[in-house]
């Protein structure tokens, strides 16, 4: 398995400051506390491998609201603004990585004034925003984009340094690139609910396989999967075949099979890179978990793809720890911890983790 992501210091993102994470491993979780910086560190991570531009900075920071309900949802301007730091009236961003030992650096600065949207704009705009429109001078986030890029990593597609500048209003709409980059990948705790997954890359044969085995360890009288047009919707449908009961659509599973499912999907799409769970243990049953961590673990380091996990749960943390025993030199566990000024991060690894839990009986959380 390959270590992408070695070193990470987050300046400004969110509600991390100056937050350093050093010697990342091929298997990372992610713990602390609720509101401790779990998923911001997953967003900025994607943010530092992907091509820095205001569109992904922006679809990364909107993914959030996805499941929200429509009421409760930013839009993505908002969303935007609720990634950046504060400080007066200037916004920031500022993330360090070390990929594949080359550094990979932003730094956004940006300001929010009063503008009028160009013809070009306005004519782009649906006929219900212009009515909704209190006039035609709106809020604009408006700033640079500095950058520097690996220079040698052809695998995450980067570029070598640049400064861009930027505009970004609720009424653009997001144009990222994040659907052209396939060495990195993020799952969402929800994902596998809206089937926000690539159903056709079960037609292939590295996906199929993966598929059987994970459902296998479900229920073993999986015998095959498929994907068919069904007759009601005229869609493509996911349909799993079983001994007992024939073939049966995927939608009428439970959460932890359109789970494993979309794991394998994933997995299957990528060729090496990075692969971010977020909350991994959701609707996982705990009889379950030691065999999903297995494949997870030993299908990441057959595909070298470095992994980094989040969970509330310190059962599946638990299950981790102990399905990585003899291979401790790979996982690393990321505790953080916060107070009103800063969050902090501490690196342990698999041996250090197994020590702590089964010989100390100390929280990792």
């Amino acid at each position: 398995m390959n270590r992408y992501l070695s070193d990470m210091h987050i300046r400004a993102y969110r509600g991390l400051r100056d937050v350093r994470i050093s010697n990342i491993g091929n298997i990372n979780v992610i713990v602390g506390d609720n509101n401790s910086g779990k998923t911001s560190v997953l967003e900025a991570i994607r943010i530092s491998c992907l091509p820095h531009n205001i569109n992904n900075i922006a679809y990364v920071a909107r993914q959030r609201d996805v499941a929200s309900p429509f009421f409760y949802r930013a839009s993505s301007y908002g969303s935007l603004l609720s990634a950046l730091v504060k400080r007066g009236d200037q916004y920031y961003l500022d993330i360090e990585a070390f990929i594949k030992d080359e550094v990979s650096s932003i730094k956004l600065n940006g300001h929010v004034e009063r503008t009028i949207l160009n013809p070009d704009e306005m004519e782009a705009l649906s006929s219900n925003q212009k009515r909704n429109m209190p006039s035609e001078e709106i809020d604009v986030l408006t700033g640079e984009i500095y950058s520097v890029f690996p220079q040698q990593n052809r695998q995450l597609e980067f570029y070598e340094r640049e400064v861009s500048y930027f505009e970004f209003h609720k009424y653009k709409r997001i144009q990222g690139t994040l659907s052209r980059s396939s060495s990195i990948k993020y799952i969402s705790p929800i994902d596998h609910i809206t089937s926000n997954f690539p159903l056709p890359s079960i037609r292939q044969k590295d996906a199929y396989y993966y598929t059987i085995e994970l459902l296998k360890l479900f229920d073993p009288d999986v015998v095959d999967v498929r994907i068919d047009v069904d007759d009601d919707t005229n869609k493509r449908v996911m349909f799993i075949e079983n001994k007992r009961n024939g073939f049966i659509p995927l939608s009428s599973y439970g959460d932890g099979t359109k789970k494993v499912v979309l794991f394998a999907s994933t997995i299957a799409s990528m060729d090496g890179g990075i692969l971010l769970i977020d909350e991994f243990e959701s609707s996982i049953h705990t009889k379950a978990m030691d065999n999903v961590f297995k494949f997870l673990i030993e299908v990441c380091q057959r595909n070298h793809i470095q992994l980094f996990l989040t969970t509330h749960s310190q059962e599946a943390l638990d299950k981790i720890i102990q399905c990585c025993q003899g291979r401790s030199n790979l996982l690393k566990i990321i505790m953080l911890d916060n107070d009103s000024d800063r969050t902090y991060a501490r690196v342990i690894d698999g041996q250090k983790a197994f020590n702590l839990r089964f010989r100390n009986n100390a929280e990792l959380r």
